[in-house]
């Protein structure tokens, strides 16, 4: 995401911005920010599996997008953010097969505060015994045969992920990484991902995710480590900052579960 700002002021007619909307996905969109500044716009799309993609191309294509269609006076801030979003684009609403008295809302792909806000008229609904529009759609239990073909793709991006662990890594010449820098491969015999932060203190952990092994990916742009294969992400020196892992990385040559 890229927030800007332009040398005029954008129009507030048209969709309460006169810009298209943000659009979820490859394609960039624009809109208005929520702001009393009427020159700042948001930029956003670009989007990729989390420890998948390269981030610095996806900010400067965001960037190019933006000075192609207005005038920029500056780049106020960037940053890029995680969502979790079932394999059919669609939310998961519902009562969980097999449970007596659970009901989940999950999945809401960013738009929290809309699906957040019609998943409890729903599930509110479902507990009352009352029929509800969208049901079947957004049940937890629609995951069936159906939508094996589409579990089977996000999974092939994850065992490719997996199957790193079994390949050799290449010989890291970690002296030779910048301020800003990681990589993942054998150092001294080693599967081990190293980096070097901003002020050029270096890092060194087991490349394995603490959730269930995958295999991490240093991410330049944001200086964290990435998983591919659940969206776990950790900080430069190891601390976990968000998604399924409960712990730190671990110290080269440790396994995940240790």
């Amino acid at each position: 995401m890229i927030e800007a700002r332009l040398v005029g002021a954008v129009s507030s007619r048209s969709n309460s911005s006169g810009l298209p909307q943000i659009n979820r996905g490859n394609e960039p969109g624009t809109r208005r920010a929520n702001s009393n500044d009427a020159n700042l716009i948001l930029v956003g799309g670009c989007d990729h599996r989390t420890g998948d993609g390269d981030e610095a191309e996806a900010k400067a294509k965001l960037e190019s997008y933006v000075r192609e269609r207005f005038d920029v006076k500056e780049i106020v801030s960037t940053w890029s953010a995680e969502l979790f979003e079932p394999s059919d684009g669609l939310p998961i609403i519902g009562k969980v097969p097999g449970k007596e008295n659970v009901w989940i809302a999950t999945g809401l792909s960013g738009v929290g505060l809309t699906w957040g806000t019609a998943a409890a008229n729903l599930i509110a609904d479902q507990i009352a015994d009352r029929d509800t529009p969208l049901k079947e759609e957004l049940s937890p239990s629609r995951f069936g045969v159906s939508g094996v073909v589409t579990t089977i793709v996000e999974q092939t991006q994850s065992m490719a992920n997996y199957a790193e662990r079994l390949l050799p890594g290449e010989n890291l010449e970690h002296r030779h990484l910048a301020p800003g820098q990681g990589a993942v491969g054998t150092l001294a015999g080693e599967h081990v991902a190293i980096c070097r932060d901003r002020d050029g203190c270096e890092h060194r952990h087991s490349p394995l995710c603490t959730h269930l092994g995958g295999v991490v990916h240093w991410n330049e742009v944001e200086q964290t480590w990435d998983c591919a294969v659940h969206g776990g992400r950790f900080a430069a020196d190891g601390t976990r900052i968000y998604g399924p892992p409960e712990d730190k990385l671990k110290a080269p040559g440790t396994k995940a579960s240790d």
